[in-house]
């Protein structure tokens, strides 16, 4: 288990070509998080103008194939991305942030990606989608950057963007071991099961009506959940992940690629529709 760089922080690091989310935050449990009461009204601003686009950031710490994965999907589903590198996001005004459909966050190295970005514009992120109602989905490092504790009224995340309320997440390991990387099967709230890339990625808690699938020891490994005006749909494991990351460690994938998942999570977060859960 790799040490801790900060108090209560994750270290999770990328692994060669493939996305890694590896992570060990402490010994807590977790414990059911409800949808957030925080509201939009609380800052009142204008309702946005919204633009046609999808913002996927692309910025440091982010997998370059992960990325490409998710943008590969959302074009061929017709959509049209903005791909936002970590100092894009800085120097984009709050108000045009919030004209977006919706932030997609691929996976990579989440402590990086964090570091890679003033507080106030991870404060930004998060208010875009908690008051500005914009959706957020997020694929393993995109899950553990957005579960946190919420900071105060005027402050900033103290780490990631705290758009979920909640203890910062733990890693779930398959079989109770570390590997590099696995095929874990993927118990879905519509009675169907999948074998998904697992990559380091986080288990999540028990949301009230929310947990889209289930790993094998029935921990959430995908869920949705509303806060604020922003929805949120998370991924510990790896949907979107194309045939190379499973030769590159010789995965063996018993029902082929899962990007067709991938897109029900993502045009959940689009449509702001919510998907069969437990």
């Amino acid at each position: 288990m790799l040490k801790l760089t900060r108090t209560w922080v994750p270290v999770l690091f990328l692994m060669g070509s493939v996305a890694g989310c590896v992570g060990d935050q402490g010994n807590s449990a977790p414990g059911e998080v409800l949808e957030s009461s925080e509201s939009s009204s609380s800052t009142p601003t204008p309702t946005p103008t919204r633009i046609n686009e999808v913002l996927l950031f692309n910025g440091v710490g982010t997998n370059a194939s992960n990325a490409q994965a998710l943008i590969d999907i959302l074009e061929q589903e017709g959509l049209s991305v903005k791909v936002m590198s970590s100092a894009q996001m800085e120097a984009i005004a709050e108000s045009d942030l919030r004209r977006y459909l919706m932030i997609v966050w691929p996976g990579g190295d989440a402590n990086v990606m964090s570091d890679g970005l003033s507080g106030a514009t991870r404060a930004k992120i998060r208010r875009a989608v908690v008051q500005g109602g914009v959706s957020y989905v997020g694929f393993c490092a995109g899950a553990w950057m957005a579960v946190g504790p919420v900071p105060a009224v005027n402050s900033v995340p103290y780490w990631g963007l705290a758009i979920v309320p909640g203890d910062y997440l733990k890693i779930y390991l398959p079989n109770g071991q570390q590997p590099t990387g696995a095929m874990v099967t993927a118990y879905f709230a519509n009675q169907s099961s999948r074998d998904l890339v697992w990559w380091g990625g986080p288990y999540l808690a028990d949301y009230s009506n929310g947990v889209i699938a289930r790993y094998p020891d029935r921990r959430a490994a995908i869920i949705e959940t509303t806060v604020g005006s922003g929805f949120v749909v998370i991924s510990g494991l790896h949907p979107e992940a194309p045939q190379n990351w499973r030769d590159s460690i010789g995965l063996v994938d018993r029902d082929g690629l899962d990007f067709d998942v991938a897109w029900d999570l993502l045009n959940a977060g689009l449509l702001r529709s919510r998907l069969a859960t437990f």
